[in-house]
């Protein structure tokens, strides 16, 4: 699953899906259809046996079993022919298949395309919104109040709704709608294969070069490569045309999608004045005057001090804006010959703030909207660290961003009250501390600062983690040697082979390294540094 289409990379594309609970939904399908490969190319390459899958007869195994590669490609090619909604003519093709493994008397083979051709019926009667005469369309509705605009799109494919999305977006009040609509038709279109017909609300006025434009986006991303298995020749050309609804099924279509754009603009709407109201109410609790238009948080995260990763997300008004989120890698002078995930390291949570802060506010001035905030996770000990970057970057008369931080609640032990009262242990609330004042601000439970920041701290902590995770597993199949300068995979694989561990290397003398072939002088000069290094630590 992925987002973006890299050219020329020999891939089959399909979609856009708009609805993430369709596009796993419709691959659960296909597994059930079709014995695939579901495992990752990791988990596929170091197997040391066929998965439950295979035992089930969910997978063909080839991980450890021949496979006919031509009977493969004719699967993955039908696998496809499911995802984009032809399930005619794969059922016929299943139907001659299995009438042709039962004449031979392969009633096994026969048995396995019964089924899947059960699995095909199961999955047409889950689509119940079919269309006899629409076949390949978009549906663009639109609609508008105060300062915004909201589109609405209906993907259609092979006579079935597969999809749907919403736009929610400002628009200037004397700015005409019909220029946004262009720009929408546009953008949206400038990287995903567009359908044959697009039927709009309203034409625009030069909807002819829209159409135009569309079409050539098309035709640029077939010559790339970018739909090599479809139906269609590779670099083949299909004029895109912008039409109005006029059959019945369409103008139907249209008023769904009308509808539609209206429950969204009002929840959205809502959703704004409630947020705008939150918003003030924050403001007021913690004694800041300052806008929160743009808020950022940044979060550190780490595994015993290896792995070390950061995040930054950032509000919009209260929203996320997830194009706006950056991850960061670490890598502090402690840490340098550190990256296995055994190694037990100090931890040094006050460097990485600094690093990730000073990287971040290199960016200022590249950006035409900055923050108005920036909140770190932590307490005085990172908050510290934060402002002394910001003072030898941007001065130290420094007065945007204002830099908080959020420290979560610990457990405090009182020393009020009677001896029998006096040992026990309370916990105490979120605090958020800040260079002006001495005693931290507290976050009292169901407050409008406390929803704000602990949602935007919890979201910079969810968004580190899954970095780390990434990071973590990474260096976790990685080598010592991987990080030995001008040793590559085959010496290390004779450096193994020869000393068993990274501890009998460790104790070889110069001249039995010699005697590994593919080691030079140079490299065991690097290899000897990197050991004496970590023998030190």
């Amino acid at each position: 699953v992925t987002r973006k289409r890299i050219p020329g990379d020999g891939a089959c594309y399909i979609g856009p899906y708009s609805c993430q609970r369709l596009l796993y939904s419709s691959i659960e399908w296909v597994h059930k259809i079709f014995p695939l490969v579901r495992c990752s190319p990791y988990e596929f390459s170091h197997t040391k046996r066929p998965c439950n899958y295979y035992a089930m007869k969910r997978c063909l195994g080839p991980c450890h079993h021949q496979v006919d590669q031509n009977s493969y490609q004719s699967m993955v090619k039908e696998a496809i022919k499911v995802l984009r909604g032809d399930h005619k003519s794969l059922e016929k093709e299943l139907t001659e298949k299995m009438q042709l493994a039962s004449q031979r008397e392969s009633y096994e083979e026969a048995a396995s395309y019964r089924d899947q051709l059960f699995a095909l019926q199961q999955l047409k009667n889950e689509d119940l919104s079919t269309y006899k005469k629409v076949q390949e369309s978009d549906i663009v509705a639109w609609l508008f109040e105060e300062n915004f605009i909201v589109f609405y799109v209906l993907h259609l494919r092979n006579y079935m709704i597969t999809g749907s999305a919403d736009y929610v977006t400002r628009r200037l009040l004397d700015e005409p709608v019909t220029n946004l609509v262009d720009q929408f038709l546009l953008q949206i279109y400038e990287h995903e294969i567009p359908p044959k017909k697009i039927i709009v609300l309203d034409l625009p006025d030069n909807h002819e070069s829209v159409a135009q434009a569309i079409s050539y986006f098309q035709a640029n991303l077939s010559s790339q490569g970018g739909d090599n298995m479809g139906s269609k020749s590779k670099g083949s050309r299909v004029v895109t045309k912008l039409v109005k609804a006029r059959l019945k099924e369409e103008k139907t279509l249209m008023s769904m999608a009308q509808k539609n754009a209206e429950f969204v603009l009002l929840n959205y709407l809502k959703e704004h004045h409630t947020t705008e109201m939150e918003l003030k109410k924050v403001v007021e609790e913690i004694g800041y005057e300052i806008p929160l238009e743009r808020v950022e948080c940044i979060d550190v995260s780490h595994f015993q001090g290896s792995a070390i990763v950061a995040s930054k997300v950032c509000f919009v008004n209260g929203i996320p804006e997830k194009n706006s989120y950056r991850k960061y890698n670490i890598t502090l002078p402690h840490t340098a010959n550190y990256l296995r995930c055994s190694d037990h390291l100090p931890q040094d949570d006050y460097a990485a703030i600094r690093q990730v802060m000073a990287r971040r506010l290199s960016s200022f001035a590249k950006e035409k909207t900055r923050p108005q905030m920036i909140v770190i996770d932590g307490g005085k000990g990172q908050l510290s660290s934060a402002i002394s970057v910001c003072r030898a970057v941007l001065g130290d008369n420094f007065k945007s961003p204002t830099i908080l931080a959020i420290a979560k609640p610990r457990t405090v032990e009182s020393s009020e009250g009677s001896m029998k009262t006096k040992h026990r242990l309370f916990a105490s609330y979120d605090r958020i501390f800040s260079e002006q004042s001495k005693n931290p601000t507290i976050l009292i439970p169901g407050s409008a600062s406390h929803r704000f920041f602990t949602r935007l701290r919890d979201e910079a902590h969810r968004f580190a983690i899954s970095h780390h995770r990434t990071t973590f597993k990474k260096h976790r199949h990685s080598s010592q040697l991987e990080h030995v300068k001008g040793i590559g995979p085959k010496t290390r694989k004779n450096l193994m082979a020869k000393f068993g561990s990274l501890d009998q290397i460790s104790r070889a003398s110069a001249k039995e390294l010699r005697v590994v072939p593919g080691m030079t002088e140079k490299k065991i000069i690097h290899l000897q540094s990197l050991l004496k290094d970590l023998s030190i630590n």
